[in-house]
């Protein structure tokens, strides 16, 4: 029904189905109504969601001193080594801040 509604745009589509694919998953664990599955990537069990928990968390730790994004370097700055930290806003689950690295970035 989502896709097919040609009031929303494709952007509208794709969140709604996110959406509803989180409501989902969300249910099924709420309500157990699944059979656990050992996950072929981690080896742990879990349900067999869209968003594994274990399998997200394990690929980012294993595969932290690899990350890119493009041109840029993912790393970790402490917390102290920020200053103008400035809230911008917030959801369910996140909060986001922008802030001055006080050592710089790469190039700079």
């Amino acid at each position: 029904m989502v896709l097919a509604d040609k009031s929303f745009t494709n952007n509208e589509k794709s969140y709604t189905l996110k959406e509803i694919n989180k409501i989902y998953d969300k249910a099924k664990i709420l309500f157990n109504e699944e059979t656990k599955i050992i996950c072929e990537n981690c080896n742990q069990e879990c349900f067999p969601i869209l968003y594994i928990e274990f399998c997200v968390k394990n690929y980012l730790k294993a595969n932290f001193s690899n990350w890119t994004s493009e041109n840029r370097i993912v790393e970790w700055i402490p917390y102290n080594n920020l200053k103008n930290i400035e809230y911008l806003t917030k959801d369910r689950y996140s909060k986001i801040y922008t802030a001055v690295w006080i050592d710089g970035g790469y190039g700079e």
